[in-house]
This record gives structure tokens, C-alpha cells and sequence, in this order.
């Protein structure tokens, strides 16, 4: 899914399937993203984020490119 640049502030995506899903510019603030799939799910220039929630969704498999030449993943083994 490509959900870039959407206002998701307040939107409860808890056991959303977000795999791949394309969540660049988005707004989250506020928003549930516990128990969300997010295994390839790319965040980049995502607002709204706090560094903790940042860190478990990484663990969780997520792609954050906040700025050029910053890459933070976790190797799943696809």
C-alpha cells in the first residue's frame, strides 16, 4: 500500500498489516501502531514518531530513511 503523505495522527493501526507498505511524509502522531505488521514497511521523513517507537518498530522489521545516507533496518532474512 502506498499511504505517503497521509494524515494518519490519531488512527488506530494496531494489527494493521503494513508489510511493504510505502509511509513516506506520513503524519503519525498519536497514532496505535502496537502489534502492526510492519516487515518492510518504509518510514521516511514519517513525523510524529518518538525515537522509542522508532527502535520497536525497527525490531519489528521497519525501514526508517530519515535522511540521506541514514538507513536503519533489521535483517529478517528474506
Amino acid at each position: 500500500a502506498n499511504l505517503s503523505l497521509a494524515n494518519l495522527s490519531g488512527v488506530n493501526l494496531s494489527l494493521a498489516n503494513l508489510s511493504e507498505a510505502s509511509l513516506n511524509g506520513v503524519n503519525l502522531s498519536l497514532a496505535n501502531l502496537s502489534e502492526a505488521v510492519v516487515v518492510f514497511a518504509r518510514f521516511e521523513a514519517a513525523r510524529g514518531i518518538s525515537e522509542e517507537s522508532k527502535r520497536d518498530l525497527i525490531q519489528r522489521g521497519a525501514i526508517f530513511e530519515d535522511a540521506p545516507g541514514d538507513r536503519s533496518e533489521v535483517p529478517t532474512g528474506r
